[in-house]
């Protein structure tokens, strides 16, 4: 009985989660396409499994190995980040609330374009299959 009571709780609580929180990207994935956003503490996740992207709660966009260690980050902690966006135009823009841009790719006018999360420890902007900007 017991065991019933803990197991109803915690669906119960795993549905008001879902249901209060919005994911604007396939969170765990790894690849934001266009349109899609990733919010602090969102991650996209290697094909391999070995290599985080985390947007961070403290306004950095950081790529880590499957041990923790960081291996490359956009240098913005700090920043009061609202979302990452996988423009449609192609360009990657980290933005806050109040549409300041923090960071971006610089890479407007691939319409199309996505961002990937690489099993060769690199983050890609792709647009018609190939690699138009790569990170580190």
């Amino acid at each position: 009985m017991k065991t019933k009571k803990i197991a109803a709780s915690l669906i119960a609580l795993l549905i008001m989660l879902m249901a209060t929180s919005t994911c604007f990207a396939a969170h765990g994935e790894n690849v934001l396409r266009p349109g899609e956003s990733l919010t602090p503490g969102q991650f996209l996740i290697s094909h391999n499994g070995q290599f985080y992207l985390r947007m961070q709660t403290d306004g950095n966009l950081v790529m880590y190995n499957q041990f923790g260690f960081a291996l490359w980050s956009t240098g913005t902690v700090g920043a009061r980040v609202d979302k990452l966006i996988m423009q449609t135009d192609g360009n990657l823009v980290m933005y806050a609330a109040n549409g300041h841009v923090y960071w971006q790719t610089h890479t407007q006018g691939h319409y199309g374009a996505y961002l990937k999360a690489s099993s060769n420890a690199c983050i890609e902007i792709r647009w018609n299959g190939t690699a138009i900007r790569s990170y580190p």
